[in-house]
């Protein structure tokens, strides 16, 4: 199934890798703010954790996108995808410590986005190996044969 988004079409297994990513780094953050914190009330409903954690999420994968990380035949190899991953973090901490100067009120807490950062890095490398390994072994395809004129 192809979708068409700003006339430029997009797999399902894309569109599906992308809101997947979404949410991996939504996770981590609550996570690491869980952890950091040590306050069991820091979910997803708190006023200052969610302006803060979509601004992360959206960032993070703006570079991603400028990174070229979303384009698979670019990165093939996995050397490729770690030296993009820690460019686009590197590009990410810049440009969220450029929005929390402008505006303070942004910050969730301080140290936590460096430490999240740096799970990201890891657990994205993990989230595209598991991908490409499931592309590779087409355990989302089927074969259909059609017949007929």
């Amino acid at each position: 199934m192809i979708f068409r988004i700003f006339n430029k079409d997009l797999p399902l297994h894309s569109l599906l890798f992308v809101i997947g990513e979404g949410i991996l780094i939504y996770l981590v953050i609550l996570t690491m703010g869980f952890i950091w914190f040590h306050i069991p009330s820091f979910s997803f409903l708190t006023r200052k954790m969610l302006p803060g954690a979509l601004l992360i999420s959206m960032v993070c994968q703006i570079s991603f996108y400028f990174n070229d990380l979303y384009n698979f035949a670019v990165t093939d190899s996995y050397t490729d995808i770690a030296r993009g991953l820690t460019r686009a973090m590197g590009v990410a901490c810049i440009a969220l410590a450029l929005i929390y100067h402008c505006i303070p009120s942004l910050v969730i807490g301080h140290g936590l986005v460096t430490t999240v950062m740096v799970v990201l890095i890891i657990l994205g490398f993990a989230w595209r190996y598991v991908y490409k390994l499931v592309l590779k072994k087409m355990m989302l395809s089927e074969r259909i044969l059609l017949i007929g004129s």
